[in-house]
C-alpha cells in the first residue's frame, strides 16, 4: 500500500485548443516527465450510485473507488481509493488480487469501509506527462467510456489538463494557471462517463 496526498486543479480544453496552450508552455520551459501511456480504470459504486451522486452534488468530502492499469498491463493493475476533502486529494493504492476477465466483470466486488461496491464503467484515455517549474501537468486525450453490461463504447471529444502539486507549491500553481489562462473546472471523468453511458 502507498498513499499520495496533493492538490489537483483541472481545466477542460475544448477540441484541439490545447495545442495553442502547449505551444505557449513550450516557450516557458515545459519538460516531458516520462513517456505517454494509456490509462484504464474500472470504477466501482453502490447499486444506488451513491459515489456518483455525492460527486455530482459537489459534496466536498467524497471518494472514488477504481481498479487502474496502464497500457495493456492489466495483470499489474492496482486498486485505488481516491478521497477528496475540500481541495486536498488523497490517493491510496493497494495490490489487486482480483482476476479481471472482461467477460465476467459484473462479478467483481470491492469492500471499503463496511460497504460493497460493484463495477459500473470502464474509462480509458491517453495521458501525456509534463513538468513546468517543477509542477506536474498532465494532458488527457481521447477519453472513452464503456458500460460494464455491454462494453459498448462512447467517446468524449474534449481534453483535460490537470496541474498537480503539494501544499508548498500552491501559490506557484495558481500563478501558472493564471499566467496561461488555465481556468479551473469542477470535472469528474466518472460523473461524465456515467452521464454519457446511462444518461
Amino acid at each position: 500500500m502507498n498513499t499520495l496526498e496533493r492538490f489537483e486543479k483541472k481545466t477542460v480544453v475544448y477540441n484541439n485548443s490545447y495545442i495553442n496552450l502547449f505551444n505557449i508552455l513550450k516557450k516557458n520551459n515545459i519538460k516531458k516527465k516520462h513517456p505517454d501511456r494509456k490509462v484504464s480504470s474500472i470504477y466501482f459504486d453502490t447499486h444506488n450510485f451513491d459515489l456518483y451522486n455525492i460527486s455530482k452534488d459537489g459534496i466536498k468530502k467524497r471518494n472514488k473507488i477504481r481498479i487502474r492499469w496502464y497500457d495493456d498491463y492489466i495483470e499489474k493493475s492496482l486498486i485505488e481509493i481516491k478521497s477528496k476533502n475540500n481541495q486536498i486529494t488523497k490517493k491510496t493504492r493497494y495490490k489487486n488480487d482480483h482476476d479481471i476477465a472482461f467477460n465476467n466483470l459484473k462479478n467483481l466486488k470491492i469492500k471499503y469501509e463496511g460497504l460493497i461496491y460493484f463495477p459500473k464503467i470502464i474509462i480509458s484515455y491517453f495521458r501525456e506527462y509534463y513538468l513546468v517549474n517543477n509542477l506536474n501537468i498532465t494532458l488527457d486525450k481521447n477519453l472513452t467510456f464503456k458500460s460494464i453490461n455491454s462494453l459498448n463504447q462512447k467517446s468524449y471529444k474534449n481534453n483535460i489538463i490537470e496541474v498537480k502539486f503539494n501544499r508548498k507549491d500552491y501559490t506557484k500553481a495558481l500563478h501558472i494557471m493564471k499566467k496561461f489562462n488555465m481556468r479551473q473546472s469542477r470535472f469528474s471523468k466518472y460523473v461524465i462517463g456515467i452521464d454519457t453511458i446511462y444518461g
